[in-house]
């Protein structure tokens, strides 16, 4: 870090001049230029300048800020030519883009529009009256990363409107995971300075859907539900060799206490159709006290049924009985053969348990 200052003028009516460059091993180096001053009440940044050597990219800042009994700000921010990681080949691009900042703290205005990657674009306000916000952000085109992209959003939109204390929330968003399947995402409901109640809750992705309801509190501690029933869903659009049809049914909270997190799986019921047998599946458990319990866990795919319960503790000590049956392990796994039966136990550390069984299995294949 280097660091010059240059200034004159009287105590009110003062002009300041700053030149500085930081470097960070493995960022490369950012140099600033700064010029203002003050005047009476008024702080004036004539220019902020960011920029990186031997780089286009550049962030210019100018606007004041009135040091009244009610201090009004207006600054106005453009960029050009932005890119992350500063150097070598970048995971996001910025080509060019504008944000402003108006107002007192109690009647602000800010205003956001960027240009994302070779076709994305991302605008944004945010606008106060006292108690009252009105905020939006909109995408379209937005991809990551920009070389290769595994995630496209083809748009999405975010929109908060009402009291500081009891606001209405809406996110929609299409989702797409390169070369695999694509989603719609559609949250509404209401928040405050401390939780969010998502009362309803939209997700279409897999041939099929998912409803249902979900609330994230910060305050006084982090807590959180999730409750969701789904039908429809077709595990063969990304995995062509297990097509089905499926439901599912999910109740789960979670959150830290004391700054421990914990988690409660009520339940989990997966049922439908999968290669062509019937599936079903339930487990409930929890993660508490840094030891995670599976209450049950019951799989039965056509001829094959398989059911489990333990625990893991926090020094990974596992204390785990199973139980399978299979007449036509092919009912369960593509590439296998044969029938098995049997139980056993897992004990010990988790890297190196002891394992208990008594097996009787005839035919096994199973082929990769």
């Amino acid at each position: 870090l280097q660091l010059g200052v240059t200034g004159k003028g009287s105590p009110d009516d003062m002009r300041v001049s700053m030149e500085s460059w930081l470097e960070a091993p493995g960022h490369g180096r950012v140099n600033s230029f700064l010029n203002g001053g003050l005047k009476g009440k008024t702080l004036t940044l004539d220019e902020l300048k960011v920029s990186v050597p031997e780089q286009p990219g550049e962030v210019t800042v100018n606007g004041q800020i009135e040091l009244a009994e009610e201090q009004e700000l207006d600054f106005t921010a453009n960029w050009r030519q932005l890119q992350w990681p500063l150097q070598g080949r970048p995971l996001i691009t910025i080509p060019a883009g504008s944000a402003k900042l108006s107002g007192t703290p109690q009647r602000l205005r800010a205003l956001l529009d960027t240009e994302v990657g070779e076709a994305g674009r991302i605008e944004g306000k945010f606008l106060r009256q006292e108690e009252d916000i009105d905020a939006a952000l909109n995408w379209s085109e937005i991809q990551w990363p920009m070389q290769t992209p595994q995630l496209k959003s083809s748009e999405g939109h975010i929109a908060a409107a009402g009291k500081i204390e009891d606001y209405a929330l809406a996110i929609s968003a299409n989702l797409a995971v390169v070369e695999q399947t694509a989603a719609a995402l559609r949250l509404e409901g209401r928040g405050s300075l401390e939780a969010v109640d998502f009362s309803s809750l939209d997700i279409r992705a897999l041939g099929g859907k998912l409803e249902g309801n979900a609330s994230i509190a910060w305050k006084p501690e982090l807590q959180s539900t999730l409750v969701i029933e789904g039908e429809g869903f077709n595990p063969g659009e990304i995995m062509k060799d297990w097509p089905g049809k499926l439901g599912i049914s999910l109740w789960a909270q979670g959150g830290v206490h004391d700054k421990q997190p914990h988690l409660q799986l009520q339940q989990l019921q997966v049922q439908g159709d999968l290669r062509g047998h019937e599936l079903a599946l339930e487990a409930a458990g929890s993660y508490e006290d840094n030891q995670g319990r599976l209450d049950s866990l019951t799989l039965s795919s056509g001829a094959t049924v398989f059911e489990a319960s333990g625990s893991l503790s926090d020094s990974k000590m596992l204390d785990v009985n199973w139980l399978a049956h299979s007449e036509d392990l092919g009912t369960l796994l593509p590439e296998a053969e044969g029938s098995l039966d049997g139980k056993g136990s897992l004990r010990g550390f988790f890297k190196r348990p002891e394992i208990k069984a008594a097996l009787t299995a005839e035919g096994l294949v199973y082929s990769d």
